[in-house]
């Protein structure tokens, strides 16, 4: 599984807007650059979280933190014990 590619779709499909479509990037933020309210991001969460092989878990704390489109790319490598 490629995270980024995880990533990625999960926001497009999560919030396919015109804002995300032209200005998603791995250094994009999520609030400024994207537009994404808190619930979102949440709602976000639970979708990267859905993609995980099974076991894999994320938290509300995790999920709260994220600022930019790295950092959830960074949560999930670190989660699956991977480097990307």
């Amino acid at each position: 599984m490629n995270i980024t590619d995880l990533v990625l779709e999960s926001i497009l499909n999560t919030c396919p807007t015109d804002k995300v479509a032209q200005n998603l990037s791995m250094k994009a933020t999520l609030k400024h650059d994207l537009g994404l309210t808190g619930e979102e991001i949440y709602v976000l969460g639970l979708t990267v979280e859905s993609r995980l092989p099974e076991g894999y878990t994320l938290q509300d704390d995790q999920i709260t933190a994220w600022i930019s489109v790295q950092d959830i790319i960074d949560t999930i490598s670190t989660l699956l014990g991977k480097g990307e």
